[in-house]
């Protein structure tokens, strides 16, 4: 994704996301983000606290990446909680 035709930005954990509303809607938390029930966004805007540490930069990029696609790859390192059922 090119970041073309940006109309929102993200940041947390010291780094900022150039994002589209209409993908970021499709996630529950920002759906009701951008629906009304909250604060709209200053100039925007948004500033995310991520207080869980096992949360990175690249995690946040797989998430926000899965919105613009069908498919994303997590390397088997990076799964939390994933049992390997190939035997």
């Amino acid at each position: 994704f090119s970041g073309e035709g940006t109309d929102i930005t993200v940041s947390a954990l010291d780094r900022t996301w150039n994002l589209h509303i209409i993908y970021l809607k499709q996630s529950e938390y920002f759906n009701t983000y951008f629906g009304g029930r909250w604060a709209t966004p200053s100039a925007g805007n948004v500033h995310l606290e991520i207080p869980d540490e096992r949360i990175d930069t690249l995690a946040l990029d797989t998430v926000f990446g899965s919105l613009y696609c069908d498919e994303i790859n997590i390397a088997p390192d990076r799964a939390v909680n994933v049992r390997n059922t190939s035997v």
